[in-house]
């Protein structure tokens, strides 16, 4: 690890994602006037980085987060799941200390939700997860300890098995901040 990347906390943004459930490219979808994608980015804020995880058919995702200069990194066995996605966008970050990782069809968490769970990082918790009314939801914040089980995901469940292994280890961060549990499946969830 460079001394650059010391003490890095890197947003990692699932958008690789087919949006089957959606009909459609869910992530261009309308909420208050800008595409859902937008919203999610903005959520991670305040991480020192931000970089997604995209499809290379999504060109329309890829203008969007160019313009918003977010870096990108393809996924090109998006249909191995979320946690290949998390395992690319880790390779692809290897030298930061911890990850921040929100799928992009959760455009409602809150930016302080997040900035709490990178500060939590940085005093060195080794994994943050977001509670609200006793619910975990997303991002989960995970610490560099963490890289090789990170590096190794494949699937649909993305970090879960990683959460669950190492139970001990997660830090529940208490948030007044429904959006952690709101993920946009289908178009009705937009209304949510």
């Amino acid at each position: 690890m460079s001394a650059s990347d010391v003490n890095v906390v890197t947003g990692l943004l699932l958008a690789a994602g087919a949006s089957r459930r959606f009909g459609g490219p869910k992530l261009l979808a309308r909420v208050k006037g800008e595409a859902l994608i937008l919203h999610s980015a903005r959520a991670l804020l305040a991480c020192d980085r931000i970089v997604a995880v995209v499809r290379v058919q999504d060109r329309q995702i890829h203008d969007l987060l160019r313009q918003e200069g977010i870096e990108m990194v393809f996924n090109h066995q998006a249909e191995q799941g979320m946690g290949r996605s998390i395992a690319v966008a880790v390779d692809a970050t290897r030298q930061s200390s911890g990850w921040c990782i929100l799928p992009a069809d959760m455009p409602a968490v809150l930016p302080a939700t997040t900035r709490e769970i990178v500060r939590a990082l940085k005093r060195g918790a080794p994994v943050v997860a977001p509670v609200f009314q006793g619910q975990r939801g997303h991002p989960v914040g995970f610490a560099a300890i963490f890289r090789e089980a990170l590096l190794m995901l494949s699937g649909d469940t993305g970090a879960q098995s990683i959460l669950a292994t190492h139970r001990d280890q997660v830090q529940r961060l208490a948030v007044e901040d429904a959006g952690i549990l709101l993920d946009i499946d289908r178009p009705v969830d937009l209304g949510k």
